[in-house]
Protein backbone atom coordinates (compact mmCIF):
# COMPACT_ATOMS: atom_id res chain seq x y z
CA UNK A 1 0.00 0.00 0.00
CA UNK A 2 1.36 3.39 -0.99
CA UNK A 3 1.07 6.25 1.49
CA UNK A 4 -0.66 9.42 0.35
CA UNK A 5 -0.64 12.55 2.48
CA UNK A 6 -4.26 13.04 1.40
CA UNK A 7 -5.21 9.92 3.32
CA UNK A 8 -3.80 11.47 6.51
CA UNK A 9 -6.24 12.69 9.16
CA UNK A 10 -3.87 15.57 9.86
CA UNK A 11 -4.10 16.70 6.24
CA UNK A 12 -7.91 16.88 6.38
CA UNK A 13 -7.96 18.54 9.80
CA UNK A 14 -5.57 21.19 8.48
CA UNK A 15 -7.70 21.74 5.36
CA UNK A 16 -10.83 22.09 7.49
CA UNK A 17 -9.14 24.52 9.89
CA UNK A 18 -7.89 26.69 7.01
CA UNK A 19 -11.33 26.73 5.45
CA UNK A 20 -13.00 27.74 8.72
CA UNK A 21 -10.33 30.36 9.34
CA UNK A 22 -10.83 31.88 5.87
CA UNK A 23 -14.61 32.02 6.39
CA UNK A 24 -14.21 33.69 9.78
CA UNK A 25 -11.76 36.25 8.37
CA UNK A 26 -14.27 37.05 5.60
CA UNK A 27 -17.08 37.58 8.10
CA UNK A 28 -14.89 39.71 10.38
CA UNK A 29 -13.71 41.84 7.46
CA UNK A 30 -17.34 42.81 6.81
CA UNK A 31 -17.21 44.55 10.20
CA UNK A 32 -13.72 46.02 9.71
CA UNK A 33 -12.21 43.49 12.14
CA UNK A 34 -9.28 41.09 12.05
CA UNK A 35 -9.02 37.87 14.06
CA UNK A 36 -6.63 39.56 16.47
CA UNK A 37 -8.81 42.62 16.95
CA UNK A 38 -11.86 40.41 17.45
CA UNK A 39 -10.00 38.38 20.09
CA UNK A 40 -9.13 41.58 21.94
CA UNK A 41 -12.62 43.08 21.66
CA UNK A 42 -14.19 39.79 22.74
CA UNK A 43 -11.87 39.56 25.76
CA UNK A 44 -12.92 43.05 26.82
CA UNK A 45 -16.63 42.38 26.28
CA UNK A 46 -16.96 38.80 27.49
CA UNK A 47 -14.13 38.32 29.98
CA UNK A 48 -13.84 41.74 31.62
CA UNK A 49 -10.19 42.24 30.65
CA UNK A 50 -9.63 45.97 31.11
CA UNK A 51 -5.87 46.58 30.89
CA UNK A 52 -3.40 45.96 28.09
CA UNK A 53 -1.45 43.60 30.39
CA UNK A 54 -4.56 41.51 31.12
CA UNK A 55 -5.43 41.43 27.44
CA UNK A 56 -1.91 40.44 26.45
CA UNK A 57 -1.88 37.53 28.90
CA UNK A 58 -5.40 36.41 28.06
CA UNK A 59 -5.15 36.62 24.26
CA UNK A 60 -1.55 35.42 24.18
CA UNK A 61 0.07 38.18 22.16
CA UNK A 62 2.74 40.70 23.13
CA UNK A 63 2.07 44.17 24.46
CA UNK A 64 3.02 45.98 21.26
CA UNK A 65 0.51 43.90 19.26
CA UNK A 66 -2.17 44.56 21.89
CA UNK A 67 -1.51 48.29 21.53
CA UNK A 68 -1.93 48.09 17.74
CA UNK A 69 -5.21 46.20 18.12
CA UNK A 70 -6.44 48.68 20.73
CA UNK A 71 -5.50 51.56 18.41
CA UNK A 72 -7.49 49.97 15.59
CA UNK A 73 -10.64 49.23 17.60
CA UNK A 74 -10.51 52.58 19.41
CA UNK A 75 -10.35 54.34 16.02
CA UNK A 76 -13.52 52.43 15.06
CA UNK A 77 -15.22 53.76 18.20
CA UNK A 78 -15.60 50.31 19.76
CA UNK A 79 -13.59 51.02 22.93
CA UNK A 80 -12.31 53.94 24.95
CA UNK A 81 -9.00 54.19 26.77
CA UNK A 82 -8.48 56.10 29.99
CA UNK A 83 -5.11 56.94 31.49
CA UNK A 84 -4.66 56.47 35.22
CA UNK A 85 -4.82 59.61 37.33
CA UNK A 86 -2.02 58.51 39.67
CA UNK A 87 0.10 56.74 37.08
CA UNK A 88 -0.23 58.00 33.51
CA UNK A 89 1.44 54.82 32.26
CA UNK A 90 -1.56 52.77 33.37
CA UNK A 91 -4.40 52.45 30.88
CA UNK A 92 -7.89 51.07 31.34
CA UNK A 93 -10.02 50.08 28.37
CA UNK A 94 -13.79 49.99 28.25
CA UNK A 95 -16.19 48.90 25.55
CA UNK A 96 -18.43 51.62 24.09
CA UNK A 97 -22.13 51.34 23.28
CA UNK A 98 -21.17 50.86 19.63
CA UNK A 99 -18.78 48.05 20.58
CA UNK A 100 -21.34 46.43 22.89
CA UNK A 101 -23.84 46.45 20.02
CA UNK A 102 -21.37 44.90 17.56
CA UNK A 103 -20.00 42.11 19.76
CA UNK A 104 -23.12 39.90 19.81
CA UNK A 105 -23.53 40.30 16.04
CA UNK A 106 -19.99 39.12 15.37
CA UNK A 107 -20.27 36.37 17.99
CA UNK A 108 -23.42 35.03 16.29
CA UNK A 109 -21.70 35.08 12.91
CA UNK A 110 -18.64 33.33 14.31
CA UNK A 111 -20.45 30.13 15.21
Amino acid sequence: MTYSFQSSVGYWVTRLARSLEAELEKRLAEHGMTRGSWAVLSAIAHHDKTTPAELSAYVGIDGAAITRHLDRIAKQGLITRRRGTKDRRSVTVKITAKGAELVPKIAAESL
